[in-house]
């Protein structure tokens, strides 16, 4: 040898690239089921459960709490005014509320990480005139485990959840939801 440094054996292994991928690729295969996946179609352990006790302020004054709606099916609605699938969603609630009302259905909408002055911005243009509560510090969303908004929880006659939906509901899916809890 000539440069006088020791030689080197030849290299063993795969080659950078190979480990890159190797080690990457599970990460991207678990990476895309997640995002392919529909949560919606996840399992809710809320459901079957009793939902939650609570007392909020509401919009039209005093305080409500849930304990009085025992006995009365309940479709609760969380929602923000700066969500635009709730804004799409808001007529829909009202109409729900409108027709159903007469066959004992309680719409129940809680306000989440909004401002009062924009929720009752929001009330006003959407004219809702179902119960609307506050969850001020956010207990209740934390209770009830929302992801985002808007969530939507059917409770039954006998104060259970029956279902949860994640997302904004859509107009097929209310005589379906309505038969779940009346």
């Amino acid at each position: 040898m000539t440069s006088g440094a020791a030689a080197r054996p030849p290299a063993r292994g795969l080659p950078w690239w190979a480990t890159t991928l190797i080690i990457t690729a599970p990460l991207v295969a678990l990476l895309l089921f997640g995002l392919v996946r529909d949560p919606r179609a996840r399992p809710n352990p809320l459901v079957g459960t009793p939902f939650p006790e609570f007392t909020l302020p509401a919009f039209d004054g005093g305080e409500l709490n849930t304990a009085g709606l025992r006995g009365q099916p309940v479709l609760v609605n969380l929602w923000a005014s700066w969500c635009v699938p709730c804004r799409d969603e808001a007529p829909l609630l009202e109409a729900i509320h409108r027709a159903y009302a007469a066959h004992g259905l309680v719409v129940l909408g809680i306000n989440v990480q909004d401002t009062e002055r924009d929720a009752r911005e929001f009330l006003r243009v959407f004219g809702q005139t179902f119960p609307t509560v506050r969850d001020v510090n956010g207990r209740v969303a934390v209770d009830l485990g929302m992801t985002g908004v808007p969530e939507t929880f059917l409770v039954s006659r006998g104060g259970i959840i029956v279902r949860k939906i994640v997302g904004p509901i859509a107009p097929e899916m209310v005589n379906e939801l309505v038969r779940e809890i009346l």
